[in-house]
């Protein structure tokens, strides 16, 4: 019998966002015939407390509850993933891990972005080699 992949999903992904992040993964366990278990944290998103704490925290938690791998799918925590990295003995994933071979793959020069909630130096990071 496989074993159950238990995928945790730190806390702050946009509600909007949320259900299409699920779809995604549970999409991407049957197509490869793997069967997953989502976990989520629901750690309390405070506005006095630092963006990497509140990764760190919730990336903690996920792991407690005995998590195999986390994804960060917050914009705003992932500026801080290298070091929520160092804290953990689970693999952290990040949502943004695949948006360059993504738009490598469209062949995409330029990027638009939507909304006001994206950071842009986070982006051109990702992206360094499209005009943003």
């Amino acid at each position: 019998m496989t074993k159950i992949l238990k995928i945790g999903l730190v806390a702050g992904v946009n509600p909007i966002v949320a259900p299409f992040v699920k779809a995604a993964i549970f999409r991407a366990a049957a197509e490869s015939a793997r069967t997953v278990e989502l976990v989520e944290d629901e750690l309390e998103l405070r506005k006095d407390a630092p963006t990497e704490r509140i990764a760190l925290e919730s990336a903690w938690r996920l792991q407690e509850k005995g998590c195999d791998v986390a994804l960060i799918a917050n914009l705003r925590s992932e500026a801080y993933i290298d070091e929520v990295r160092t804290e953990l003995q689970m693999p952290i994933v990040s949502l943004y891990a695949g948006m360059p071979e993504a738009v490598k793959a469209k062949g995409a020069r330029k990027i638009g972005l939507l909304g006001c909630a994206l950071d842009v130096a986070l982006i051109r990071k990702l992206l360094p080699e499209c005009e943003i």
